[in-house]
């Protein structure tokens, strides 16, 4: 009777102390500190240790890439922070009110400074993180590309074709553009391939780290005969909401340069369209609000992954929308996010893995950006209230931090305004948040 008394009591102390180390454990896995915030202009938290320092400069560089993919109006950064553009105004079309499409003169330097590079681009510049490649476009009239060598002091290279948006993979190999078509060019401008696309909604594509595989929230014009076709109610449908008359003006002066192969300068809109036939002109006036069309749940959008050789696979999801992508730093995984849910994909066979439900209340919250590291996803976004519920409106931003087992390690609440794009450090340590209103940054370290 003793023995039994004696193993029982060595299983519970056992069962206490593993109670102990897993309660350690929890709470490690959950600690999230803010370091501090960066307001514009202002500098690195001191708590930061000066051998980080670097790592969190480069993560704060790539989140203004998320903010601003082509650079804002005075400057543009490279993904990994160690390049950057200057930009100003053309001295030759400076108060030219007609110079609408009027190149911008950009300036290349490294962190350190040095002029690499000097000389004519596009209002928009992408830089590879190798610092001898960018490519410059106009995102605002969505026409014509560039690509540049620093050994050469004008473009190497350029093509006349629709350009809404664009990115280099990390290893600087490989650049993608996409407006209706999707383009996979080499660094130096060379055209790999071209695939078209049905083009509804926002189309948006990313690359992996090396190139490898590309996504796309989008599905083909012609699928594989594999992938079962099906025709969604909106693919031949009109906006259901008023287009605004900035929109109306993009779409116009896009629509003349296409069709007439040159680059337009007009007075106003009004100039613009009647050069127009009476049959294609859209009245401001005459635009009616469309009754909103009601989607199945069932295949709502389309995600399409590519291999660089061109084959690809195409995923239908039952979900209204894709809001954000990205691959995992190996490129075996790629995150998709859906509204206020996270799925998991394994980029090789396209299968999916599992799904997170980010928790709804008196609120709903929609994720807007993804980063993923070697060992967590971080997933960022804001809380839209439920109407007729109360909710904390001190924090109308989230962090989740998901394990690639798809279970929450951590839940964050920000206080501040706008989208928040956010990066997970190299080592994993650091995760850096940045306002897409206020611009402010903040520094969170995970322990």
């Amino acid at each position: 009777m003793k023995k039994f008394y004696l193993l029982l009591c060595l299983a519970i102390i056992l069962f206490y102390l593993l109670a102990i180390e897993h309660n350690s454990i929890a709470q490690k896995r959950t600690n999230l500190k803010l370091l501090g915030i960066i307001e514009q202009g202002g500098f690195l938290p001191k708590l930061i240790p000066p051998e980080d320092m670097t790592e969190i400069e480069k993560a704060v560089a790539k989140t203004f890439v998320k903010t601003y993919p082509g650079g804002n109006k005075r400057e543009a950064y490279s993904k990994n922070g160690e390049y950057k553009i200057l930009k100003s105004p053309h001295p030759k079309y400076v108060g030219d009110e007609k110079a609408e499409m009027a190149p911008i003169i950009s300036t290349l330097v490294d962190k350190n400074g040095n002029i690499l590079w000097r000389g004519e681009t596009d209002e928009d510049v992408f830089i590879s993180n190798n610092g001898r490649n960018f490519v410059s476009g106009n995102l605002t009239y969505g026409v014509g590309i560039k690509f540049y060598d620093i050994s050469f002091p004008k473009p190497i290279k350029s093509y006349d074709i629709g350009f809404d948006g664009g990115a280099f993979s990390d290893d600087g190999r490989y650049f993608i553009a996409w407006a209706k078509d999707l383009y996979l060019f080499e660094a130096d401008g060379d055209l790999l391939w071209k695939k078209e696309f049905t083009f509804h909604g926002t189309k948006k594509a990313i690359i992996s780290s090396q190139g490898s595989f590309i996504m796309i929230n989008d599905k083909p014009a012609e699928q594989p005969e594999q992938i079962k076709q099906s025709k969604r109610p909106f693919e031949d449908e009109k906006p259901s909401f008023p287009i605004p008359i900035e929109r109306i003006n993009k779409i116009m002066r896009v629509k003349i340069l296409r069709e007439q192969g040159r680059f337009v300068e007009a007075d106003s809109l009004e100039k613009e369209l009647s050069k127009l036939p009476p049959t294609e002109k859209i009245e401001p006036k005459n635009i009616k609000r469309r009754t909103p069309i009601k989607l199945p749940r069932n295949e709502q959008c389309t995600l399409t992954i590519l291999r660089n050789n061109g084959t690809l696979q195409v995923i239908s999801l039952k979900e209204p929308r894709i809001q954000e992508m990205a691959f995992s730093p190996d490129e075996k995984y790629a995150v998709v996010g859906c509204n206020n849910r996270a799925l998991l994909f394994e980029t090789a066979t396209g299968n999916l893995l599992w799904e997170y439900e980010c928790e709804r209340t008196n609120v709903v919250p929609y994720i807007y950006f993804i980063d993923i590291s070697d060992k967590y996803i971080a997933l960022s976004g804001k809380y839209f209230p439920i109407l007729g519920k109360t909710y904390d409106a001190k924090n109308p931003q989230f962090l989740y931090l998901i394990s690639y087992s798809g279970e929450k390690i951590a839940q964050l609440g920000i206080n501040d305004t706008g989208i928040p794009p956010l990066v997970i450090s190299k080592g994993g340590k650091y995760i850096v948040v940045r306002s897409s209103k206020s611009g402010k940054i903040h520094i969170l370290e995970k322990k």
